[in-house]
C-alpha cells in the first residue's frame, strides 16, 4: 500500500534514484560510443597505412618488373599479406595462381621505399629443380643407400635466397631416426649434393677408428704427463684457468647474434631472423652438450626435464623457427626481437649460473 502511495505521490527518493540511473546509463553509452569511435579510427589508420604501403610497393620498379612478368605468364594475384611498419617500410608476401592451378609468390621486405630483399618462388620452378636433382647419378646413389638402410622419404623443403635454392629431402625409418639429402642450386645449376644421417659408410667407419685411436693416445699421454707433473706440483691453480673449448659455443653464438643484429639494422629481416635462429641453436646445443644434428623437437625433448631452462620461451621460439624454415612463414621484426631477447636471457651471466 505504501509503495503504491509513494508511486502515486512521486516519492522524491525514487525520483533521485531514477535520475542517477539515467545519468549512469548515459555515461556508459557515451563511453561505449567513444571506445567504438577510437577503434574505428585505429582500423581506418591501419587500413590507410596498408594502402599507402601497397601503393609504394607496386610503384617500386624491381617489384613491378617481377609482378608484370608473372601476370604475362598467366598468373593472377590470389592473396596478399602486407605487414607495414610505416607507409614505405615493412614485409610482404604476394601469392599468385595460374589457370593450371600452379602457384607462385613474391616475398620480401621494403625499407624507406627501397626493396631490401625480394624472393620469387614458383611451383613450376621447384618441380623443374626437383626433376633435375632426381636425374642426377649421385642423388640416385645416396637415395638407394638410404632406402637399403630402411629409410623412407618423409618430406621435401625448398629454401630460396636471391639466386640460390636449397632442396632438402628428408627421410625417416621405423626407429624414428632421421636422414636427409641436401642439394644446392645456383642459378638453376646443381652445385653440390650432401648426405646427413643414415648408417655409417666404410669411410666414416675408418674415420671413427682413427678418431678412437687418437683419443686413446691422448688419454694415455694425459695420464703419463700427469704422473710426471705430480712429482713437481705446479703453483698454478688449474681451476682458475678457463677451458677455451668449453667457451667456443658461447663465442660463436654471440658472434652470430651480432651478425643478425647488423642485418636487422639494414632492414634485411629474413636474413637477420635466420642467423638469430642459428645463434640460438648453437648456444642451446653447446650448453646441453649436444654434438650431433637434431631437430628442434628432439632438442625440446632432451632439455624438457631440466626445469631451470625457460622452456615455454624456448618452445615458442623454436616453433616460430620451424614455421619459417618449413612452412615458408614470413618472420616479423617482433619474431626477431623475441629470439634476441631469449638469447640475452640465456647468455646473461646470472642466468647462466642458475641453468
Amino acid at each position: 500500500m505504501q509503495q503504491q502511495l509513494n508511486e502515486m505521490l512521486g516519492n522524491p527518493q525514487n525520483q533521485t534514484q531514477n535520475r542517477q540511473q539515467q545519468l549512469q546509463n548515459n555515461q556508459l553509452s557515451q563511453d561505449s560510443n567513444a571506445l567504438k569511435h577510437q577503434l574505428e579510427k585505429q582500423v581506418q589508420k591501419q587500413e590507410h597505412l596498408k594502402n599507402e604501403f601497397e601503393r609504394k610497393l607496386f610503384s617500386n620498379d624491381d617489384f613491378l618488373n617481377k609482378h608484370q612478368k608473372l601476370l604475362q605468364g598467366g598468373y593472377t594475384i590470389n592473396n596478399s599479406e602486407l605487414n607495414p611498419v610505416t607507409n614505405d617500410t615493412g614485409t610482404f608476401n604476394i601469392k599468385y595462381n595460374n589457370t593450371n592451378g600452379k602457384w607462385a609468390s613474391l616475398q620480401g621486405n621494403m625499407k624507406n621505399g627501397t626493396l631490401a630483399q625480394i624472393n620469387e618462388q614458383s611451383q613450376v620452378e621447384q618441380e623443374k629443380l626437383l626433376q633435375t636433382l632426381k636425374q642426377n647419378t649421385q642423388y640416385h646413389q645416396l637415395d638407394s643407400k638410404l632406402l637399403k638402410e630402411g629409410f623412407s622419404p618423409n618430406n621435401t623443403t625448398f629454401l630460396t635466397k636471391a639466386n640460390q635454392t636449397d632442396i632438402i629431402l628428408r627421410y625417416a625409418n621405423n626407429k624414428y631416426e632421421n636422414a636427409s639429402i641436401a642439394a644446392e642450386f645456383l642459378n638453376d645449376n646443381l652445385k653440390q649434393i650432401t648426405l646427413k644421417g643414415g648408417n655409417s659408410s666404410q669411410f666414416y667407419l675408418i674415420i671413427l677408428l682413427i678418431f678412437v685411436t687418437i683419443m686413446v693416445s691422448v688419454v694415455f699421454l694425459y695420464f703419463f704427463i700427469r704422473k710426471i707433473n705430480n712429482k713437481n706440483k705446479s703453483l698454478v691453480n688449474p681451476s682458475s684457468i678457463s677451458n677455451p673449448e668449453s667457451l667456443n659455443y658461447i663465442v660463436e653464438s654471440k658472434k652470430l647474434k651480432n651478425e643478425a643484429i647488423e642485418h636487422q639494422h639494414k632492414g634485411q629481416y629474413k636474413e637477420a631472423f635466420e642467423i638469430a635462429a642459428k645463434s640460438l641453436r648453437v648456444f642451446l646445443n653447446g650448453h646441453a652438450g649436444i654434438k650431433k644434428e637434431i631437430t628442434n623437437q628432439e632438442l625440446i625433448q632432451l632439455i624438457q626435464n631440466n626445469d631451470k631452462y625457460p622452456l615455454d620461451d624456448i618452445r615458442d621460439c623454436l616453433k616460430t623457427i620451424d614455421l619459417v624454415q618449413f612452412a615458408k612463414f614470413i618472420p616479423t621484426e617482433s619474431d626477431f626481437k623475441k629470439i634476441i631477447s631469449l638469447f640475452e636471457k640465456l647468455t646473461n651471466k646470472g642466468n647462466n649460473e642458475s641453468l
